[in-house]
């Protein structure tokens, strides 16, 4: 098979590798350190009322799509 023209390869992270290999991979970019952050307060929020009604906390921390010769 064939990439891009038979199948379409697409990475998660956007790794600095992602640009160099053949070829280049298309990916999902995301801020991990903000991510982390975001997770630590939720953390620290529910550990702040242990008894309280916890709902699921979702939190939309965006993403950027990397277009390379993969896709």
């Amino acid at each position: 098979m064939n990439v891009p023209s038979d199948i379409a390869v697409m990475g998660f992270g956007d790794l600095s590798s992602a640009a160099q290999v053949y070829p280049s991979l298309s990916t999902v970019s995301v801020d991990g350190k903000n991510i982390g952050l975001q997770v630590a307060q939720a953390l620290l929020e529910r550990f702040e009322y242990p008894n309280g009604d916890h709902q699921p906390v979702r939190i939309d921390t965006g993403f950027t799509l990397i277009d390379r010769a993969s896709t």
